[in-house]
C-alpha cells in the first residue's frame, strides 16, 4: 500500500488506497502456515513472510505444504471459527498430546517475533478459582516482614496481555497494555491493523483437565468475552473493568484456548451450558490402529506382542461399552511404549507394565470393590473372577501373553 485511505466520489467505491499489485504465480502454493490469514481487509506481512510467499519455491516450502492430519485440521478449523476448543474422550486417547503438539508442530511458523508459537500450559483442579485465573488479593510480605494484601494477576490476565503485545508488534501498533493502566485506548485505524494481523500471532492457553475446575467460578463474567465477536476488534467488542485492579480488560483476537476433558470424570452432557456454547468440542476416541502403525517397521516378534495387547484392549473396550458406556473405554496411548520397543523382551516388559500397573488399576477404579465384574471384563485373565484379587507381576513372559490372548478370546472362561 502506497497511501492512506482517501475519497474518490467518481469511482464506484469511494474509499480508495494506492497500491502496488504483485501476482502470486498459479503454480506457487500458499504456505500452509499462511492459509486462512487473509480474511481481514488488510494483512500486514513481515519480510520473512513476504519472501516465503513471493520467493522461489524451495524444499522448505514443499515441506510446509504437507497436509495436516485430520485431527489437527479439525482443531485448526474449530479454533479459527470459535477461538477455543475442548478435546474430550476416554483416558489414554492422546488429548494432552494433541493439544501440546498442535501448538508445537502446527502453530509455530510465523506466529511470533522469534518464529515460535507462544503459549501457556495449566491444569485446573477443584480449588482453582477466579483469583488465580484472572486476578485477586494475595498476601505479600514487605521489606519489613509485615504481611499485606495486594492485587496479584492470574494466568489468564498475563496471557491476554502477552498476546496483545505480540499482536501489537506484528501489526505495527505502538501501544502498551500495562499492569497499572490496563488495556489502552485504541483508534479505529489501529483496530483494523490489529484485526488484520490477528491470525499471524496466535497465543495459546492450554487448560488440561478443564472439567476438574468450577468453570463458572474460575472465568466469572469473563466467559462472555471468549466469544469471537465480543473480543477486541470484534463486531460487538466488549471491554470490562476488572473487580480488584479496576483496569480495563478484554480478550485479544489472537488468543486461542485449548482444553482437555476426561470423559470418565464428567460427560460433556454435564458441562456448564455457558461453556458448551462458547467452546467447540472435538472427540478423541481409542484408535488402536495407531499402535499397529507405530510398530509396523519393528521386528516380527515385537509386532506379535503388540497384536496380542491390541486385541486384548479391543475386547476389553467392547465389554466396557456394554457394561458401562463408551466414555470409559481405554485409549491407545497405554500401548504406545510397546510399539516403541525393538526386542521381544522389551515389548513383553512394556506390555506387563501397561496391563499390571496401568490398565488393571483403571479397571479396579471403574468397578470398585467388584472383582467378579472385572473378571468378566478380563474373561477370567490375571486371576480375576473370584473374591480374591491376585494380579501377579511375576508371570513368565509366555504366561503373560497367554493371559492377553485369554482376554481377547470370545470363549467365556
Amino acid at each position: 500500500m502506497r497511501s492512506t485511505p482517501f475519497f474518490d466520489r467518481e469511482q464506484n467505491h469511494w474509499i480508495r488506497r494506492k497500491v502496488d499489485w504483485e501476482v502470486l504465480p498459479d503454480e506457487h502454493p500458499v504456505p500452509a502456515s499462511l492459509k486462512g490469514h487473509f480474511n481481514g481487509v488488510f494483512r500486514p506481512l513481515s519480510i520473512e513472510e513476504y519472501e516465503r510467499l513471493m520467493g522461489e519455491q524451495d524444499e522448505s516450502l514443499i515441506e510446509d505444504n504437507e497436509p495436516l492430519s485430520p485431527l489437527f485440521e479439525k482443531m485448526r478449523m474449530v479454533l479459527e471459527y470459535k477461538g477455543q476448543a475442548i478435546l474430550y474422550g476416554p483416558p489414554g486417547t492422546g488429548k494432552t498430546w494433541a493439544a501440546r503438539n498442535y501448538v508445537k508442530d502446527v502453530a509455530t511458523p510465523f506466529s511470533s517475533t522469534d518464529g515460535k508459537a507462544q503459549g501457556v500450559f495449566i491444569t485446573f483442579h477443584p480449588s482453582f478459582a477466579y483469583e488465580e485465573f484472572v486476578e485477586g488479593l494475595r498476601p505479600q510480605v514487605d521489606n519489613e516482614g509485615r504481611i499485606r494484601y495486594g492485587i496479584q494477576e492470574g494466568i489468564f490476565l498475563k496471557c491476554c496481555r502477552a498476546a496483545f503485545h505480540d499482536l501489537a508488534r506484528k501489526a505495527g501498533v505502538d501501544t502498551a497494555w500495562t499492569a497499572e493502566g490496563g488495556l489502552p485506548e485504541i483508534t479505529d485505524e489501529e483496530r483494523e491493523q490489529l484485526r488484520a494481523a490477528a491470525g499471524a500471532v496466535p497465543y495459546y492457553l492450554i487448560i488440561d483437565e478443564i472439567n476438574r475446575g468450577d468453570i463458572s467460578r474460575i472465568f466469572g463474567e469473563l466467559i462472555t468475552l471468549l466469544e469471537k465477536d465480543k473480543r477486541l476488534c470484534g463486531s460487538e467488542e466488549m471491554i470490562v473493568t476488572l473487580p480488584y485492579s479496576r483496569t480495563r480488560f478484554t480478550v485479544p483476537p489472537n488468543v486461542r484456548v485449548l482444553g482437555t476433558l476426561n470423559t470418565t470424570d464428567k460427560s460433556i452432557a454435564l458441562i456448564d451450558i455457558a461453556l458448551r456454547r462458547r467452546f467447540g468440542f472435538i472427540e478423541l476416541t481409542p484408535d488402536l490402529s495407531i499402535v499397529t502403525t507405530a510398530a509396523a517397521e519393528k521386528p516380527e516378534e515385537v509386532r506379535q506382542v503388540c497384536e496380542s495387547a491390541v486385541n486384548a484392549i479391543v475386547a476389553i473396550n467392547e465389554r466396557i461399552e456394554s457394561s458401562i458406556d463408551r466414555d470409559h473405554r481405554i485409549g491407545h496411548s497405554y500401548l504406545m511404549p510397546i510399539a516403541a520397543c525393538t526386542t521381544r523382551n522389551e515389548a513383553v516388559s512394556a506390555a506387563r507394565t501397561a496391563f499390571v500397573n496401568e490398565i488393571l488399576p483403571l479397571l479396579q477404579e471403574y468397578y470398585y470393590n467388584a472383582p467378579r465384574k472385572i473378571g468378566e471384563i478380563l474373561n477370567g485373565a490375571f486371576s480375576f473372577g473370584s473374591s480374591e484379587v491376585n494380579v501377579s507381576e511375576g508371570l513368565p513372559d509366555e504366561a503373560l501373553l497367554d493371559e492377553l490372548k485369554r482376554i481377547a478370546s470370545s470363549e467365556q472362561a
